[in-house]
């Protein structure tokens, strides 16, 4: 379930493990997902460290089954994929350590 819910919300620009905790109260979609649970933001935290590697493959997928729906496929872009993938994760973290501070 988390590794659905963070693909999810990594994809859709929520980054902060605060930000994800307070839509799966909030938020029709990742409540849903998390099945009307609530994981807090340590629980959070403590999966994308753990899965880091699982998490952006998902998102390499979303984001290549996006690409495949696209005007101008990926491909034929500069913007490298994995590239992508890993900065989203790396926003994350930033959105983490800045709230922590």
């Amino acid at each position: 379930m988390l590794l659905t819910l963070l693909t999810y919300c990594y994809a859709a620009g929520v980054c902060g493990s605060e930000d994800i905790e307070y839509d799966c109260r909030n938020d029709a979609v990742t409540r849903y997902l998390c099945a009307n649970t609530s994981p807090d933001q340590d629980t959070i935290r403590s999966f994308r460290r753990a899965n880091r590697p699982r998490i952006e493959d998902c998102l390499a997928r979303v984001y290549r089954s996006a690409d495949d729906l696209a005007p101008v496929p990926m491909s034929r872009r500069t913007t490298d994929l994995t590239c992508l993938v890993r900065r989203r994760l790396e926003l994350a973290i930033m959105f983490d350590t800045a709230m922590c501070e």
